[in-house]
């Protein structure tokens, strides 16, 4: 079925692009070079973030890796894609210490990467939230 919208973007033409994406690590508080890896398509919008979301019903993973000669931990979602991320991260020395569901992180404290650069974001506290997030 073609409607006046979907004739209008057929006659302007399709293009392969791609849009930016990144990891962020936001430092968790009260853990030592503990951080909430997140991935997002609008990284834009990381100055005005107000929550990081986690599924209740997804695993978590608590990851120990080795980088510059530095011990950190990273939570991360969906521990059988930890591999590829490690590799996409350059991080050969890692270790899984411990994979929970997104309902036991809810609540957890974390710094807003613009804590400085943004004061409104010192006037509240961030923790994460839960969120039905759908995977297709």
């Amino acid at each position: 079925m073609r409607d006046s919208l979907s004739d209008a973007e057929v006659d302007q033409g399709y293009e392969d692009r791609e849009d930016p994406s990144i990891y962020v690590k936001f430092p968790v508080e009260g853990a030592s070079n503990t951080y909430l890896v997140i991935w997002t398509t609008t990284p834009w919008t990381l100055i005005d973030n107000e929550a990081v979301a986690v599924n209740p019903n997804f695993n978590y993973a608590l990851v120990k890796v080795s980088i510059n000669n530095t011990t950190e931990y990273l939570w991360l979602a969906e521990p059988p894609l930890i591999p590829k991320l490690m590799e996409k991260f350059g991080v050969k020395d890692y270790e899984i210490v411990r994979v929970v569901k997104g309902s036991e992180l809810a609540g957890t404290r974390y710094r807003h990467i613009y804590m400085e650069k943004v004061p409104i974001h010192a006037s509240h506290i961030d923790r994460l939230i839960t969120w039905f997030l759908r995977t297709s």
